[in-house]
């Protein structure tokens, strides 16, 4: 071995050594690194390692399970304005073909120059082309022995460049500890959010569990009183209008009752699932709610006026718009001591950052409720709103169905500064564009 061959074979083996030492220095970094934190100790890893080997860039690409979409999610160029990352999301993997074979097949893609590229990876000479590179190295990241992502080193844009083939073995460990790490935090993620999940659906079915049971008994024990009163007014005839108001308490508690079960069924629906949003006509349910409002309240005196310029309106809904509705306006007449129970809704339009916006004005001339529980009055299960009467549940379920409208409601007093004059509800609901 003549002294040029021995010194080439010395910095070979160098360079190895001061490899192994940076690759062993990113694995101690790994070890106990954070969830949070493995997205950036990985581009600060790709950034020491295309240094070492004379990268201009260095990315990391993940697959999608099936193969068929490829994703940059981690990049360093020497140049951060020549960043590509952008570019790379979620492309059809079908793009790179050949290569994908190849890396499918645990087999390292190494171009020390344009040539190297076989004339069968078309889109593999087009993309190479395109973006001026003449060197690129891929080293393929494995999980359970299969292909999980790929791991791509850049030369400079028209320089070729001979890549050192023993430092591929090298890469492959790194690529090691990327996909460990990579999976670790997935895994800890789902984990998390599955136990957030079971964490949620305990606390709601409990929460459920104690308001029903409590609201329940409630409705029982006011039907069982009004009952035993009937049964000890029958045989006296001149009490028979006493006898009818206890029946109303019964008929008024099973209607509770009704609603009670409804509410929580809704609720649960919409805690389960994603409900989906579609162009609704609002004015028909609107009419609808109030016509079931007088019938449900047949010995009530109620006057509803609907204020309203257009006679179609069209909001981002579904059909449980009708459940909005018929909770506001049942509160207007369950909290409401008046002889004649007066409704005003008033519908206009509005429009707030760039999208325009149904508003519902339901204004009653109930009891009102007081500043300090307005704040809590959509909260679920609250039980002090309108006087400290309530289901717990209804405006519960109007909150959460708007929130699932992306939509806005709050309250405020019929006469500002005077709670006891009844209340305003306002609805926000965005407008759907239909075609004339």
């Amino acid at each position: 071995m003549n002294i040029t061959e021995y010194k080439k074979t010395e910095e070979e083996l160098q360079s190895r050594i001061e490899f192994e030492k940076l690759i062993s220095l990113i694995s101690i970094d790994f070890i106990n690194v954070q969830n949070k934190n493995i997205n950036d100790l990985i581009n600060k890893a790709l950034k020491k390692i295309g240094q070492f080997v004379n990268a201009t860039r260095c990315s990391l690409f993940i697959y999608s399970k099936n193969l068929t979409r490829i994703t940059n999610t981690n990049e360093w160029c020497i140049v951060p304005n020549d960043s590509q990352i952008d570019l790379l999301q979620n492309i059809p993997s079908e793009q790179f073909g050949y290569y994908l074979k190849l890396l499918k097949e645990k087999k390292d893609v190494i171009i020390n120059q344009f040539d190297d590229i076989p004339l069968e990876a078309s889109g593999e000479r087009e993309w190479v082309k395109e973006y001026g590179f003449r060197s690129l190295m891929f080293v393929p990241m494995l999980y359970k022995n299969k292909l999980f992502g790929t791991l791509g080193f850049y030369g400079e844009i028209n320089v070729e460049i001979k890549w050192k083939k023993n430092l591929i073995d090298l890469l492959k460990v790194l690529a090691n500890i990327f996909v460990n790490s990579i999976v670790r935090k997935r895994t800890e993620q789902k984990l998390k959010e599955s136990e957030e999940k079971y964490r949620q659906a305990y606390n709601i079915a409990d929460f459920y569990k104690n308001l029903f049971a409590h609201d329940i008994n409630n409705i029982l024990n006011n039907i069982s009183s009004s009952s035993q009163l009937c049964s000890m007014l029958l045989d006296q005839p001149d009490n028979q209008d006493k006898i009818r108001e206890f029946l109303d308490v019964i008929n008024r508690e099973v209607k509770r009752g009704t609603s009670l079960i409804s509410n929580v069924r809704r609720l649960s629906e919409i805690e389960e699932s994603e409900m989906s949003i579609e162009t609704t006509e609002l004015c028909g349910i609107l009419k609808e709610s109030i016509d079931s409002l007088i019938t449900s309240f047949p010995r009530r005196d109620i006057n509803v006026h609907i204020d309203v310029i257009d006679k179609k309106i069209f909001v981002k809904a579904n059909n449980l718009l009708m459940d909005i509705f018929g909770n506001i306006l049942d509160n207007s007449v369950k909290y409401n001591e008046n002889p004649s129970v007066e409704i005003i809704v008033k519908i206009s339009k509005e429009q707030k950052k760039g999208q325009n916006y149904v508003k519902l004005e339901f204004i009653d001339n109930g009891i009102g409720i007081n500043d300090t529980q307005k704040e809590f009055v959509f909260k679920k299960g609250h039980k002090e709103h309108k006087g400290g009467k309530g289901m717990g549940f209804g405006l519960s379920l109007v909150k959460k169905i708007i929130d699932s409208y992306k939509g806005q409601v709050w309250v405020e007093d019929r006469v500002k500064g005077d709670y006891t004059q009844g209340s305003t509800f306002i609805v926000s609901i965005a407008q759907a564009i239909t075609k004339k």
